[in-house]
């Protein structure tokens, strides 16, 4: 099996790890509802579940802890930041709106990862980028419309947030190739659990909730974060975020599987838009890089 890994293409095997990553991720907002206890909880148990999980990962890949903390950076401080950012809004986000209008409004992370781009570094776009931005905010603008009055808006603009944090991150990690995404992962999550521990209730949770804590903490959140933090060594930043609308459409499933829960008309419509808004602004990206060439990168 790994010797048919180191056979695939760069861009093969970043496509790859984005794609599943992006799969395993959207297993996030089934855990997060199933788990009934409130968003700080989820937060805390998912931080300090992932923390230790991305330290022993390390250790059984020959890292001693001295060398660990020497790979501590400014960059890779920012990297936690994003992450617990972008993690900790996707969490009260489910709690409060629809796991649909959640997803929906995560879908337009390539538009969204575009725009960051050009404010970030400068870099040029091109007018039918800026179309797929206008048209991909009308369609969140269509999703949150079917919130206003339930008490939902609160959980869509903390979706907006999430792939903000997310679209940034992504751009962090695409510049710095070399940094330990194992660890960037275990610094979040200690991020995480220091800013929900006083909100969070600690004990007396079944065990059903701690093992769904667990499988999220340990398993499925650090593996599908670490393959698209990878992917980016090998695909741009906003290439990678093309892969949303694979975990768009398997959590609106799993909402749909397990919790009976149908999409409104609004997030349908609004959902058409975006991922028209997605074709539009995309079709362009395979002859064009977003962030930092290879090249450059492996320069540095």
């Amino acid at each position: 099996m790994l010797s048919r890994v180191s056979r695939l293409s760069p861009r093969t095997l970043g496509i790859g790890l984005a794609a599943g990553g992006m799969f395993v991720v959207s297993t996030d907002s089934l855990i997060t509802r199933a788990a009934e206890v409130s968003g700080f909880t989820v937060t805390f148990w998912f931080g300090m579940f992932v923390a230790p999980a991305m330290l022993v990962s390390m250790m059984l890949m020959g890292h001693r802890p001295s060398g660990i903390v020497r790979q501590i950076d400014r960059p890779m401080l920012l990297s936690a930041i994003l992450q617990a950012g972008s993690s900790t809004c996707f969490i009260f986000a489910v709690k409060n709106t629809s796991i649909s209008n959640v997803v929906v409004i995560i879908a337009a992370a390539p538009i969204v990862a575009s725009l960051i781009a050009w404010i970030a570094i400068r870099e040029r776009t091109a007018p039918r980028v800026w179309a797929g931005i206008a048209l991909s905010m009308f369609g969140i603008g269509i999703v949150m419309s079917g919130s206003f009055g339930g008490g939902g808006v609160s959980g869509d603009l903390l979706s907006v947030l999430a792939i903000t944090f997310w679209s940034t991150n992504l751009i962090v990690w695409r510049a710095h190739p070399t940094m330990n995404r194992f660890l960037a992962v275990g610094l979040a999550g200690i991020v995480m659990a220091v800013i929900s521990m006083a909100e969070a209730d600690l004990l007396g949770h079944s065990f059903e909730t701690y093992l769904l804590l667990f499988a999220m903490g340990s398993i499925t959140g650090p593996l599908g974060r670490i393959a698209m933090a990878t992917a980016t060594r090998y695909i741009p930043a906003a290439e990678v975020s093309l892969f949303t609308p694979i975990e768009t459409l398997a959590a609106i499933l799993w909402a749909w599987i397990f919790f009976d829960e149908t999409p409104s008309v609004a997030t349908y419509i609004g959902g058409a838009v975006v991922g028209i808004a997605f074709a539009v602004a995309t079709v362009p990206m395979r002859s064009r890089r977003l962030v930092l060439p290879p090249s450059e990168l492996d320069a540095k």
